[in-house]
């Protein structure tokens, strides 16, 4: 008799922890599914493409603070497009040193900030 017990009680305790792990999984199933979907309806930031030339290269410093100061190197280029419109924007300083006044490309702006360039093709005259 003890022994049918034990067997039972073992049972019900499997059949209990199996359920658990079943609820667990669907719950993380759903979770994940939400947050999916919450994540397709996400506005991303639109890239906004220009072509352009590379008309002016500016490099300042600024620093910062009193008792202990930084300075910071501040790299800026003006960018004239199509249509004469002038573009300044601020670049990191390995941007700057690749580019080069006269230079056209596609300049890259998310939310009016410098994403990147991409230089036109030079034809290769053999």
């Amino acid at each position: 008799m003890e022994n049918v017990f034990g067997w039972v009680l073992l049972i019900s305790v499997t059949v209990i922890v199996i359920g658990g792990l079943i609820s667990i999984i669907i719950s993380n199933k759903r979770n994940e599914k939400k947050l999916l979907d919450q994540m397709d309806g996400a506005d991303l930031p639109q890239i906004e493409e220009i072509h352009v030339t590379v008309s002016n290269m500016t490099c300042d410093t600024a620093s910062y603070g009193y008792k202990t100061p930084k300075m910071e190197k501040l790299f800026r280029v003006e960018f004239t497009t199509e249509y004469d419109k002038l573009i300044e924007l601020s670049v990191d300083e390995q941007t700057y040193l690749s580019l080069s006044v006269g230079e056209s490309g596609t300049v890259a702006i998310v939310n009016g900030n410098f994403y990147g360039f991409i230089p036109d093709e030079k034809e290769n005259v053999d």
